[in-house]
């Protein structure tokens, strides 16, 4: 059996156009809210560990550094980042979230929850507490 694209309907096909479903509904329930879903996550990443490196938040989000960069010198630019050279290595940057990006990540966390609440409606109970254990252990499985 093939999917619309000629190619065999495998699980991981599957798994793939389900997270991009996904990904654009979180985007979607962000619009209006000033920030993309990678942007927020890199705020989120720098919230939680204040003195982040560019390259160390590229490695936890799972983007290409050259687009962290690029996303980091938009949201300083913004003066939702907060920018200083490392003291013990001054070709560091060093990265922290601003007060209005903690009120801003704060604000974003409604939208996130309903956006998933709206993304998983068509599942029973089971079938989310199933899903979100199968996804846990292919995650840990993938470490």
């Amino acid at each position: 059996m093939t999917d619309r694209s000629g190619l065999p309907d495998l699980t991981l096909l599957r798994l793939r156009r389900a997270g991009v479903a996904a990904e654009r509904r979180l985007e979607d329930g962000l619009a209006g809210l000033g920030v993309s879903l990678d942007e927020l996550r890199i705020l989120a990443v720098s919230a939680a560990s204040p003195g982040v490196s560019a390259v160390e938040i590229a490695a936890v989000v799972e983007l290409p550094a050259p687009a962290v960069s690029r996303l980091v010198q938009g949201l300083a630019q913004r003066g939702l980042l907060i920018r200083r050279r490392s003291r013990l290595d001054r070709r560091t940057v060093m990265l922290r979230c601003s007060p209005a990006a903690l009120t801003l990540i704060e604000a974003c966390l409604p939208a996130l929850e309903a956006s998933e609440a709206e993304f998983l409606e068509p599942l029973s109970g089971g079938q989310r507490r199933a899903l979100q254990g199968g996804l846990e252990r292919l995650r840990r499985a993938q470490s």
